[in-house]
């Protein structure tokens, strides 16, 4: 199994696996990145590129046939077959065209790749609309999904056997056959909104957790720790620095606020006095000429 993970921001992951490949990742904060050595050579050289310019990366997903998708800061891009049939990703955005939403590799908001060879999920933003497509996912994924068509998806996961969870716009869940110690964590709660629930598609008891605070709960190889955790701290620090800055900007606005309303208090109470010194003169002048 190769097990492909990025903690971003927001903190997504991707789980997948290449074929005769054995154990691989990749972790990223944002704008840092690790992967171990059989990582899709393209796939490293778009990521070294992304980062050379300031890109952050926001999404990656790696299929059993070394496709991929990657999302960054700046735009999106998927990996280029000379046998174009091979794209899950052209095939992601055919179904999603044929099904009514015109859609291109720029505006997938993320694509998730089955652990077989063929199937995938993603979500497309066309107009501001978000709208899924699937083909090839679980059969009893695929009915949850149709009874819950209302709901916004934050991340969908297919992992061994055919297990399945769902994360909705809330960071409310759904699952099935997922491991007990997972479950576990999820009933528990954390003091953060989940962002995000990553199956490995090989080894049943493997997972990963992303909280919308940059936190993450995982049971991975002990040999993919040490990185995962640097990478887990950079993005802990920076979406605390992100999160004072959204706090400092609200603040600021308050202030803006509150010195507009007073003015404008001030100027109807000036604009109140001036009226009444007008109509104390009109009645003067209307009472002059009486008498």
């Amino acid at each position: 199994m190769v097990a492909f993970t990025v903690f971003s921001i927001p903190p997504v992951s991707r789980f997948s696996s290449l074929l005769d490949s054995g154990y691989g990742c990749v972790v990223s904060s944002g704008n840092s990145s690790w992967w171990t050595h059989n990582c899709p050579s393209d796939l490293v050289e778009r990521i070294k590129e992304a980062h050379a310019k300031g890109e952050m990366v926001f999404d990656v997903s790696v299929a059993s046939n070394g496709d991929w998708f990657l999302s960054t800061s700046a735009f999106n891009t998927a990996k280029t077959f000379e046998d174009v049939s091979k794209s899950r990703v052209t095939k992601f955005c055919q179904l999603a065209t044929n099904g009514g939403v015109k859609t291109h590799v720029g505006n997938i908001r993320w694509i998730t790749f089955m652990p077989d060879a063929e199937g995938y999920i993603g979500v497309t933003v066309v107009d501001g609309v978000e709208s899924c497509f699937y083909e090839g996912i679980p059969q009893s994924l695929e009915m949850h999904l149709s009874s819950s068509k209302s709901k916004t998806l934050r991340s969908v996961s297919v992992g061994h056997d055919n297990s399945w969870i769902v994360v909705y716009g809330d960071g409310s869940s759904n699952w099935n056959g997922i491991p007990d110690a997972l479950a576990k964590k999820l009933k528990a709660g954390y003091s953060s909104t989940v962002e995000s629930v990553i199956l490995s598609p090989k080894a049943s008891e493997e997972f990963i957790i992303n909280y919308e605070s940059g936190a993450s709960c995982y049971l991975l190889p002990p040999a993919w720790r040490p990185a995962i955790a640097t990478q887990e701290g950079l993005l802990q620090e920076l979406t605390a620095r992100l999160q004072q800055t959204v706090s400092m900007n609200a603040a600021n606005s308050a202030a803006i606020m509150r010195n507009a309303a007073v003015n404008a208090s001030r100027i109807a109470a000036t604009s109140a006095q001036a009226s009444a010194a007008a109509l104390q003169a009109a009645f003067a002048c209307q009472s002059s000429g009486n008498f």
